[in-house]
């Protein structure tokens, strides 16, 4: 028979090695999720209105006056890392680490 300290251990062990199990069950949904996202939009984009476009088109949408979009689109994902990148000191600050 175990003590009551030891009993206490035990659960507190057992409910880490469960909850690390649903992060990683959680981890694997969202990576598969982000992977089907990313195959429709790529899917999306090959069969847009370029179709029968050669490779080099694409610098001559930068020259054709669609820069908006282009420049809207860099934009967007440099915000986006920054406010990664903030919330990610904010969290390490906060955890003490």
């Amino acid at each position: 028979m175990y003590d009551m300290a030891e009993r206490i251990r035990r659960v507190k062990r057992r409910a880490v090695k469960l909850r690390r199990k649903r992060e990683g069950r959680l981890l694997v949904l969202l990576a598969s999720v982000c992977a089907a996202a990313l195959f429709c939009l790529v899917g999306a984009a090959g069969s847009g209105g370029y179709g029968g476009v050669g490779p080099g088109f694409y610098g001559a949408m930068l020259l054709s006056g669609d820069a908006g979009s282009v420049m809207t689109a860099v934009t967007a994902f440099t915000a986006g890392v920054v406010v990664t990148i903030i919330c990610f000191k904010l969290n390490r600050q906060n955890s003490g680490g």
